[in-house]
Parts: C-alpha cells; structure tokens; sequence
C-alpha cells in the first residue's frame, strides 16, 4: 500500500439501512460492492491507495442533519488528477455524496498525534490506515461466498483474527 496523495483523495459513501449492521449485510456489501470495486481500479492503475470505515453524519458524512443512517465511507486516492464527472462515472449508482476529500479533513487521521509521527507525516498514517482495509479486505475474502459471513462467521472467526493482533500488541479496545 501506497501513501496517498492527499491532492488526489475522492471519498463517496454508500448508504446502509438500519437492518445491515445487526443483519451483517455491511460485510456482504463490502465483498459483492466494495471489494470488486477497488479492485478494478487497483488492477487498472487508477487508484493506489484506499479506505473503508463505516460513518454517519455526525462522523463526516456529507448528509443533512436529520440523515441518522450509517454509510460505508471509502476513501481513494488517485495516481493522477481526476474530474468530478470521472470519478462518479467510475463508481457504481450505490455510491452518493462522491466529493474530492476536503484538505483540512486528511491533514491529520482523527485520534493520530501528528507530532508524534516520524517526519510529522500524515501520509503515513493514511498508509497505515490503508493497511488495515487491505487487510480487512484479505480476511473477509477467504471465506466461502456461500456461507453466510454472519452470523456465522462474524464476529467469532473475524473475532479470532483480530485476537491475533490485540495478543500480540496486549492491548484492548473497549
């Protein structure tokens, strides 16, 4: 993964129903949407870098105050300038609210002391965080399309997964 360029930074959003959560379905749209997606512009050079985290309004989502549903948040960043009209005509119908990343919103990563970060760079952090979608993305491929990822899967073998990280750094997320 890529440090991104932070000039090149699209985001677009996709809307989950209250049901998709407790239902799971947010996995499932990462696999049948998210994933294909990012592949297909990874695989053609267009995009070197990406993220994936679930927000609302509250949170960064571009929406109207009243708007209490979550979205998948995607984050790209391209390896050259692209148009408005580009980018939404390479994203599926499901994405809304595509916008080229505000710059004071990706000149840090909420939570992330830039002060403490070699070289104070931030780009780094965005790697990292990339990082992380990679490899959420990695896990949630080797599972059998056929079986229904939750319940069955999530959160008792993703849990596990993620066990392997918390034992190895001892720390705990509550």
């Amino acid at each position: 993964m890529n440090k991104p360029n932070l000039d090149r930074m699209w985001e677009t959003f996709i809307k989950l129903s209250d049901e998709d959560i407790p239902l799971g379905n947010h996995i499932e749209k990462m696999q049948s949407l998210i994933l294909p997606l990012v592949s297909r512009l990874k695989d053609s050079g267009l995009i070197d870098w990406y993220c994936l985290l679930i927000h609302g309004y509250g949170t960064g989502v571009p929406t109207t105050p009243n708007d209490k549903s979550l979205y998948l948040h995607l984050r790209i960043a391209f390896t050259r300038d692209a148009s408005n009209d580009e980018v939404k005509h390479l994203l599926p119908k499901d994405c809304v609210l595509t916008r080229k990343c505000i710059r004071q919103y990706v000149d840090n990563v909420t939570g992330i002391h830039k002060s403490l970060l070699k070289n104070e760079d931030i780009t780094e952090a965005w790697r990292i965080v990339g990082e992380q979608t990679e490899w959420m993305f990695n896990m949630i491929s080797i599972f059998k399309t056929d079986v229904n990822i939750y319940p069955e899967i999530f959160p008792g073998q993703i849990g596990q997964f993620l066990h392997y990280y918390r034992n190895a750094l001892q720390v705990s997320i509550t």
